[in-house]
C-alpha cells in the first residue's frame, strides 16, 4: 500500500524514507492508513479528507483520537493539490478506497479491529 501511495504522489510526515515530507500549511488531500499491530504487510485506508490548511487540520483531528483508541498503528499521508481541485480529488480517493471512517450514510469505523 505504501509503495502505491508514494508512486501516486502521496507523502507522509510519519516515516523517514523516500516518502517523507513535513506537513505543509497549504491545500492537500490527506488520508489515515491503518495497520493491525505488528502486521505492517496489510493496511487499510481508514479515512480520506481535504484541507486548505493541512497543518492546522491535522492538529487534534477527531478521527486520530478514535484511531488512537484501537489496537492498531496508523500513518498520516497527504497529497498536495490546488485549492480548486480539493473536492474532486478527495471524492476520487473516497471512491477508490471506500474508507470506513468516512461516514456519509453509515456507521463510522470498522468491526473487529
Amino acid at each position: 500500500m505504501r509503495n502505491n501511495l508514494a508512486r501516486d504522489g502521496w507523502v507522509t510526515p510519519d516515516t523517514y524514507d523516500n516518502c517523507f515530507n513535513p506537513v505543509i500549511d497549504g491545500p492537500s488531500v490527506y488520508l489515515f492508513l491503518l495497520y493491525p499491530r505488528w502486521d505492517f504487510g496489510s493496511a487499510l485506508v481508514a479515512y480520506v479528507g481535504m484541507s486548505t490548511q493541512l497543518s492546522k487540520r491535522l492538529e487534534g483531528h477527531p478521527i486520530l483520537t478514535e484511531l488512537n483508541k484501537l489496537d492498531c498503528w496508523y500513518m498520516r499521508w497527504f497529497k498536495p493539490t490546488s485549492k480548486h481541485t480539493l473536492r474532486v480529488i478527495e471524492r476520487k480517493y473516497i471512491h477508490k478506497f471506500d474508507p470506513p471512517w468516512n461516514i456519509i450514510g453509515r456507521k463510522r469505523g470498522i468491526n473487529n479491529v
